[in-house]
C-alpha cells in the first residue's frame, strides 16, 4: 500500500514530469532556432544532416505534438497512482472494524480491490472534496489520455488537453486533498 511517502512522491512526480517536458520542449525550440540559422556544425553527429532540406522542420513539428501526447500519458500515470494510493491509505482505518477477525481480511480485500475499481467511479468519490467541475475536467483528461494511448480509430477524438492545462488541473486536484 502507498502511504504518505508514496502520495508525496506522486505529487512530486507531476512536477518532475512538468520539468522534463519544459526541458524537452525548450530543447526542441533550440534545435528549431539552429535550423533557422542554418548552422550545419550544430548538427554534427546527429541524424539531422541526412534529412532532406525542409523535412527536418516537419520532424521537429511532429516531435512537439508527440511530446505533448507523451507528457499527457505520463501526467495521467502519476496522477492515477496518487489517487489509488490515497484511497488505499484511507482503508487503513478498516483495521478498527469489529469483530477483529474480520478487520484484517476486510482491509486486505479493500486494498487489493481498489486497484480494479472503475477509475471514473473513484473520481466521483472526490466530488465533495474537489468539486464536480474539477472532477469533470479530470474525467475529460482521462478520456483524452485514453484516446492518445490507444489510438482506437473507431472512437471519436475527445477534446484535446494541452500539457499546461492538464498539469494545472491534475495538480489542483491533488492539492485539494
Amino acid at each position: 500500500m502507498g502511504g504518505a511517502t508514496a502520495m508525496t512522491s506522486s505529487k512530486d512526480l507531476l512536477q518532475k514530469v512538468w520539468g522534463t517536458y519544459e526541458v524537452t520542449r525548450n530543447s526542441l525550440a533550440v534545435v528549431d532556432e539552429a535550423l533557422e540559422k542554418g548552422d550545419p556544425s550544430f548538427f554534427q553527429n546527429t541524424d539531422f544532416p541526412i534529412l532532406p532540406q525542409g523535412q527536418t522542420k516537419e520532424v521537429i513539428k511532429e516531435c512537439h505534438a508527440e511530446l505533448a501526447d507523451l507528457v499527457t500519458i505520463s501526467f495521467w500515470a502519476a496522477f492515477e497512482r496518487f489517487v489509488i494510493d490515497y484511497v488505499q491509505q484511507k482503508g487503513v482505518n478498516l483495521d478498527n472494524v469489529k469483530p477483529k477477525d474480520l478487520a484484517d481480511p476486510l482491509r486486505k480485500k479493500f486494498e487489493l480491490s481498489v486497484e480494479y475499481w472503475r477509475f471514473d467511479e473513484v473520481l466521483d468519490l472526490f466530488k465533495p472534496l474537489v468539486g464536480s467541475i474539477l472532477v469533470g475536467d479530470v474525467k475529460n483528461i482521462k478520456k483524452y489520455r485514453d484516446f492518445i494511448a490507444h489510438k482506437n480509430p473507431r472512437r471519436k477524438q475527445p477534446a484535446k488537453w494541452d500539457p499546461e492545462r492538464t498539469y494545472d488541473r491534475l495538480t489542483e486536484f491533488v492539492q485539494k486533498l
